[in-house]
């Protein structure tokens, strides 16, 4: 539970403000993104 936590946090709060929500971007990054399944 707590390194899912801290996943999440991780992902959420570093690699969410680095990309830009257009076009294609939301579907590849974020938590629920490509790159992360």
């Amino acid at each position: 539970m707590l390194l899912h936590a801290s996943h999440n946090t991780f992902i959420q709060g570093f690699f969410d403000p680095l990309t830009a929500p257009t076009g294609w971007a939301k579907y590849i990054t974020s938590e629920f993104g490509a790159v992360w399944r």
